[in-house]
């Protein structure tokens, strides 16, 4: 602060240089995925040759009547000024994120493909194991093995199958997500509640579909068994 600058390379005899009167923080212009925007330089506005400029207003009053206020404020220097593309802060960000908004409904819904896909796949892996081992359910049934023990025996081999997945998933995950990364904003790269909300739904899923194979699976007559085999 105090120092003086110029936004030329190479200072002419007579062109006058700018005192730094502050420093703001670091300020997006461009977008918000650029980790270290380029310098700005925040000029008087007296005095400078532009045809066009942005106006920020900061208010806690209705939108509308601000607005109105502005206009005639800028009426009143110079009827020539128009105010256009006038809009408040959320609506610019809304259509700043819009097409990264897009991409993420798109991977979201790629996401749930993919778990409906891993269910179903572990429903029809399951269902097949118990209609092979029936008889052996049947024997365990037949010498003391109880419904609930029949239940916990299915539904934690289904489980171990999902946990063993969605670690080999999270490995991988800390090592592909750069392109979820550029898509977000204000998240770490490790978020440790997206990664628990994620494997909670999955558990959650997985202990649904391997219920139903092993309800069925309890539903096997002992006697039956025994006299088949």
């Amino acid at each position: 602060v105090g120092e003086q600058i110029s936004i030329s390379q190479r200072p002419r005899n007579g062109r006058p240089w700018s005192q730094i009167i502050g420093v703001v923080r670091v300020a997006y212009f461009a977008g918000l995925d650029l980790g270290s925007p380029d310098p700005v330089l925040y000029k008087p506005l007296r005095g400078a040759k532009a045809n066009h400029f942005s106006l920020l207003v900061r208010t806690n009053r209705s939108e509308n009547v601000v607005l109105e206020e502005i206009r005639g404020a800028l009426r009143d220097l110079d009827p020539k000024l128009v105010l256009h593309d006038s809009m408040n802060l959320k609506a610019a960000l809304e259509n700043l994120l819009v097409n990264r908004k897009g991409v993420m409904w798109l991977v979201s819904g790629f996401a749930s493909i993919a778990i409906l896909l891993s269910a179903l796949g572990l429903y029809g892996l399951l269902s097949f194991e118990v209609s092979q081992r029936q008889n052996e359910i049947g024997v365990r049934m037949a010498v003391g093995a109880t419904q609930s023990d029949v239940l916990s025996h299915i539904v934690g081999r289904g489980l171990r199958k999902v946990v063993l997945g969605m670690l080999l998933g999270l490995v991988l995950s800390f090592y592909l997500n750069g392109f979820i990364e550029d898509q977000l904003f204000n998240v770490l790269r490790i978020d440790p509640l997206s990664y628990g909300a994620v494997s909670i739904t999955v558990l959650i899923a997985a202990s649904l579909v391997s219920y139903i194979p092993a309800r069925k699976a309890t539903g096997v007559d002992p006697v039956e068994t025994l006299r088949s085999e």
